[in-house]
């Protein structure tokens, strides 16, 4: 519908302007031409690329075993071709080794003193799309930012890996990113997925669902309500998840420190022994399989009464203990108790609690 309307509001600029031509005449001598442009960025080791834009437009990120490259790959409509240029598409700014691409929303080619040829950009044509090529090793900071971001590289190694997208982000292939940080906009329902890369440390923020599989060490999630997220790593890791209400959250693998905020369902499976588990949710249903060869663990949740105040289900010989608090004097602290009590457990506002034994 977009396109439409863009190639007969010109249409109907050329028809006032050349008197005597008829707007059948005029929309007969329309072409579609795809075209491909390419430059090669020499020297760079920076890269901050905006392509948001352009609504509907994919920011492919390849492999290429030489210097980084900008590709645009598309449909131009028009009446006249021979003007045609590289900053229709694109503003290349270099300062030093960093690259600064703008890609445009639409473009126009002068023709004569009366007509434009309209290019029609990623948000017109959804087959068309943006290209970057960077080299797996080399680059020490890649900022990107486009209504939907894929990322196809076998072993990246790089700095600092800063994603921006209002539709989705997802990385095929496999990574090692000192600093990694994603975002999507929280007006929308995103979708990232990273899989198989190792990041030290992680920082997203958004909205929607959220698959983070691989090694990390810090993880920090920022996201909003009716979010869908789920962390998992092979390597020990700290992660603090801060999501809105009506949100799921799982948590996986060799977790040390897990911190949830606001989630309404909640699990937690490690693969090893958590030296801290703390969940602060308004109402929410938590569920915690421990590894089967745990050694202990300890439950620590305040209440008006020294009664239990939800529902409370575990496969472990536990004891429960209640004391006042010393501090406010209409409370109780009370401690379900396993084992050596080695793993630390705060909770709050819980509504139903399993604690069971994994295999």
């Amino acid at each position: 519908m977009k396109k439409t309307i863009c190639i007969f509001s010109s249409l109907t600029i050329i028809g006032v302007v050349m008197t005597g031509f008829g707007l059948s005449a005029l929309n007969s001598q329309i072409q579609s031409k795809p075209f491909r442009m390419e430059r090669t960025l020499e020297g760079i080791k920076n890269i901050n690329i905006d392509a948001s834009s352009n609504y509907g437009a994919l920011l492919e990120i390849v492999e290429t075993t030489g210097s980084p490259k900008i590709k645009f790959e598309g449909d131009m409509y028009g009446l006249n071709f021979n003007y045609f240029k590289e900053s229709d598409i694109f503003d290349i700014t270099i300062t030093g080794d960093t690259a600064f691409i703008d890609v445009k929303p639409n473009a126009y080619i002068q023709y004569g003193n009366f007509i434009s040829d309209i290019i029609k950009t990623p948000s017109d044509m959804c087959n068309s799309k943006v290209i970057l090529e960077i080299p797996k090793t080399g680059l020490d900071k890649l900022q990107g930012s486009a209504f939907a971001i894929n990322i196809n590289i076998n072993e990246l190694n790089i700095n600092i890996l800063d994603l921006t997208s209002i539709n989705e982000i997802t990385f095929a292939g496999e990574g090692e990113i000192a600093n990694l940080n994603l975002h999507s906009f929280k007006n929308n329902a995103g979708y990232i997925d990273f899989t198989n890369n190792i990041a030290r440390n992680v920082n997203v923020s958004g909205k929607g669902y959220l698959h983070l599989d691989g090694a990390y060490k810090n993880v920090e999630i920022s996201y909003g309500s009716y979010s869908e997220i789920s962390v998992n790593s092979t390597e020990p890791y700290n992660t603090d998840i801060n999501c809105g209400y009506e949100s799921e959250v799982n948590v996986y693998g060799k977790v040390n420190i897990v911190d949830i905020q606001d989630a309404q369902e909640v699990l937690i499976m490690p693969s090893t022994t958590p030296t801290l588990i703390n969940i602060d949710s308004d109402p929410s249903t938590v569920n915690i399989i421990f590894p089967e060869d745990i050694e202990g663990f300890e439950a620590v949740f305040t209440s008006y009464t020294p009664e239990l105040n939800f529902n409370f289900v575990t496969t472990f010989d536990t004891s429960y203990n209640s004391v006042e608090d010393n501090i406010h004097s209409n409370l109780y602290v009370n401690k379900i108790s396993y084992g050596n009590k080695k793993t630390k457990i705060d909770l709050s506002n819980i509504e139903d609690l399993k604690i069971l034994r994994g295999e």
